[in-house]
Parts: C-alpha cells; structure tokens; sequence
C-alpha cells in the first residue's frame, strides 16, 4: 500500500489497490482459516489440489470464457524474482559474468569495502547504484547482509548450506523446485523435511510455525468480525 502510495501520489496520481477493497477483506477476513490453508491431498473441485492461493485461483477458473489460461492461473506459487521468469533471473547472473571481469572481482573489497559483495551478480548492480546514487546517505537507504531467495540474513542462519549464499531466486534454497519439476499433488514440506531431523527438518518446522501464526491471527479475527452475508461479486470464493 505505501509503495503503490508513493509511486502514484508522487505523480499525482491515487491509485487503488484492489485486495485492500472493503468488500473483498470483509469476506477474505470471514473464511473459515482452513479454507485458506494448502492440502495438495485434497481436490475441492475433483481436478485441481488445493495448493496457495486456491480460492482466489478458483475466482477466475471460469473455462468457458477464461480469464487467463489454465497454465498460468494454476501454475505454482512464485516470488517476484523468479515469477519474471527464470531466464530473466538467469540472464541476469549470465551477464553479470560476462561482463565483471575476473581481476575487478578479486579487488572488490577495495571499491567496496563496506558491504562487499559476494559474487558478480550483485558487484555488477552495486556498480550501477552507485553510478546513480553516489552519496554515501543513497546506500544508507539499502537493506544489508545476506539474503537467500529475498529472505533476511536471519533466514539464511536456519540452514548451514545457505551460508555465504546471496541468491534471490526461490531456486536457491534446497525444498523450492523449478516450475518444471513441480508437481502439485506432492506436498512440499514433507519432501524438505526427509526423515524429521537435520537442517532441512528445523526449516521446514520453522515454516510450518510461521504459516501458524497468521492462522492464528485471522481465526481470532473472524471469530470478532460481525457475520453477514456475502457480497455477490465475491460468492464465488
């Protein structure tokens, strides 16, 4: 919402953010918490496995007159890194190595003392942000530390083989498949979290804990919220 403000107002321009409509957050704010929650066992409509963001998927499954092809409005779950596409992820690390040679990346902690980035990817966009933001107060405006698929630098202490790593695609870390080597009736932690112990088992009942608490957080909210009837543009969901 403050970004969509900022960019707009700056232009004069009020923009509208559609999932914060009234209407829409009353009734998202009066489904039962389950309703919203994965089961790729379960197949509410007989075809398709409840994977994220089911109903608002089903909303628009509409085949006789689609709103976006059946691929697209069923594929799996992206971060905007990799929803761009991954050859544009890809390209972009390509790039970076064809284009930062070797003898500057050995010598970025002298450039870059503060900070120093980690592989040629990032040398190559620090080197662009500070052809345009050379003030020392533009990159007191950046994020720091390491980050794994665009998580915090706490995130990348859950696991030991993510150390070092900087990396924004969902690829990056060892439970996220491709689109390609997606399937949507396999559930997805059980496969990270192998035999319950390990590194892999800690992320993936650290996730299994932080999905829970917003549950939590929206049971408690539609049990206050006042019941009513829905409006009829969203009796679909």
């Amino acid at each position: 919402m403050l970004r969509a403000n900022k960019s707009t107002f700056a232009f004069g321009i009020e923009a509208r953010v559609p999932f914060l409509d009234k209407a829409f957050l009353e009734v998202s704010m009066n489904l039962d918490p389950a309703e919203k929650m994965c089961d790729r066992a379960s197949k509410p409509d007989g075809e398709h496995p409840r994977i994220e963001k089911y109903l608002l998927r089903k909303a628009f499954d509409t085949p006789e007159n689609p709103y976006l092809p059946a691929d697209v409005l069923w594929r799996q779950k992206e971060q905007f890194s990799d929803g761009v596409g991954y050859d544009w992820v890809d390209s972009l690390k390509a790039y970076a190595e064809a284009t930062v040679s070797d003898a500057a990346f050995a010598q970025r902690a002298e450039r870059f003392p503060e900070h120093t980035p980690v592989n040629k990817e990032y040398y190559l966009l620090r080197s662009i942000f500070e052809e345009h933001y050379p003030h020392r107060s533009a990159l007191d405006t950046v994020p720091k530390g390491l980050s794994i698929a665009c998580s915090t630098p706490e995130a990348v202490a859950w696991d030991p083989t993510w150390a070092g790593q900087h990396d924004i695609s969902g690829r990056a870390v060892n439970f996220h498949d491709a689109a390609s080597s997606y399937d949507a009736a396999e559930p997805a932690l059980a496969g990270a979290a192998g035999n319950g112990t390990g590194p892999r088992a800690a992320v993936a009942a650290q996730a299994q804990r932080a999905r829970a608490a917003p549950r939590r957080v929206a049971a408690r909210r539609v049990m206050a919220a006042p019941r009513g009837p829905a409006p009829r543009l969203f009796k679909v969901l």
